[in-house]
């Protein structure tokens, strides 16, 4: 599994785009997505991009 470098979309939310399966074909990849509220993680979000 390959993961990239989290990012921040927003004060408090952040994404993580990740890819599984072999280098160079994966065989799924997505992209997470988590929203904090009261420093707490109150979202997670998985989208599957093609």
């Amino acid at each position: 599994m390959r993961v990239g470098v989290l990012g921040q979309v927003a004060l408090l939310t952040g994404a993580l785009a990740w890819a599984f399966g072999p280098p160079g074909a994966p065989a799924v990849r997505g992209i997470d997505v988590i929203t904090v509220r009261d420093g707490r993680i109150a979202a997670v979000m998985t989208m599957f991009t093609a």
